[in-house]
């Protein structure tokens, strides 16, 4: 079996999950694509360093989440926008049975039982869960709304003009509803 000791998220990654190995140190199991492996780092390491070298963090990911959806817990993040890369826990980061999922990769999810949730995954990935499908699904929504306003905004900006015989000057917005603030 595969191991690595540092790992960086990228648009083929599926899912990150706790694992102890067989020495009993707090690692993870990842998913790429078709291939499952084991990282020497805690999720949360692996979701934090990720984001940095995107340029943000988890901590910060986390208070700008909260900023567009309000104070949620367990809340989704944006490891990468640009890449389309939002991924969201269904257990709390600090959990040892963590499991983050990459909000693209997720497929439709079955409900096995009242408190069991099969979720399908791409490349041909599943498993079960001890949670009710609403509850998943809510999990779920909460990427796609974080995704959604993140886009969103990211499309807002300024065109600007400038003609240098006349002196002229035209400044206009995309997205003309703009308010300027923080909240919209």
């Amino acid at each position: 079996m595969e191991e690595k000791n540092h790992y960086i998220i990228n648009p083929d990654t599926v899912l990150i999950k706790s694992e102890f190995d067989s020495l009993g140190n707090h690692c993870s199991r990842v998913i790429q694509g078709r291939e499952s492996f084991l990282v020497k780092e805690k999720p949360a390491d692996i979701l934090n360093n990720s984001m940095l070298y995107y340029g943000s963090n988890l901590p910060g990911g986390i208070q700008s989440t909260k900023s567009k959806l309000g104070n949620i817990s367990m809340c989704p993040v944006v490891v990468c926008s640009q890449l389309n890369i939002y991924w969201f826990p269904l257990y709390s980061p600090k959990s040892e049975k963590c499991i983050w999922l990459a909000f693209t990769h997720v497929g439709r999810p079955e409900k096995l039982s009242p408190l069991k949730t099969r979720v399908n995954l791409r490349f041909g990935h599943s498993f079960e869960l001890n949670m009710k499908i609403s509850r998943f699904k809510a999990k779920h929504n909460q990427a796609a709304e974080l995704r959604y306003i993140t886009e969103e905004r990211n499309q807002k900006g300024l065109v600007y003009y400038y003609d240098p015989r006349t002196g002229l000057q035209l400044v206009s917005e995309k997205n003309p509803y703009y308010s300027g603030s923080d909240k919209d």
